[in-house]
Order: C-alpha cells, then structure tokens, then sequence
C-alpha cells in the first residue's frame, strides 16, 4: 500500500499505472483491484503463472500505452516529485534528440 500511495501522490499525475500481479500468494491481488476501484489510472493484471521478473517486465511494457515508462517494485516508496522530474529530464532530452 505505501508504494501505491506514493505513486498515487505524485506532483504529476497524468499516470498510467500498470500493476501486473505475478501470481503473488498474499493479498496483493485484492489491494490491487480495491485501489483500481477508487482510481481510474490503476490497470491491473495478473499472469496466469508464476513467470518471473524479466517476463513481467517486458509484459509490462507490452502493455503500457505511455511512451516513458517509470518502475516501481511493490516495495518501493518514491518521493512526490519523482515522475515530475524524471518526465522534465526525460523530454528535455527528447527535445535535444529532436533538434539535433
């Protein structure tokens, strides 16, 4: 819950968040769908079996309609403004990119 509600306090907010449960054993799946009720930014989905990280990753990716992607491990916190600065930082570069 305190990684979700981190993500859920971000200075900038026009987020996608993409949770994808990998067949935890616990109650993640249950806070996951009670969290996506209250927020429509929330997606979830879950593997059918246990496939591991770099599967969820990629998974993830596949997903994801955004073009910058940020990770979070469900034990992550991150600071209100971490997205707001990764996403200033990042399309600063794009622009660069762009204009060279």
């Amino acid at each position: 819950r305190e990684g979700l509600n981190s993500v859920l306090k971000q200075t900038y907010n026009n987020l996608e968040i993409i949770c994808l449960n990998d067949c935890s054993t616990d109650d993640t799946l249950n806070i996951l769908n009670e969290y996506s009720r209250l927020d429509n930014r929330i997606k979830i989905f879950s593997n059918d079996k246990n496939e591991g990280l770099i599967f969820t990753l990629n998974k993830l990716v596949q997903l994801s309609t955004c073009p910058i992607l940020v990770r979070m491990d469900p034990d992550d916190v991150c600071e209100e403004k971490r997205i707001e600065v990764l996403y200033k930082k990042s399309t600063k570069n794009i622009k660069y990119i762009a204009n060279y």
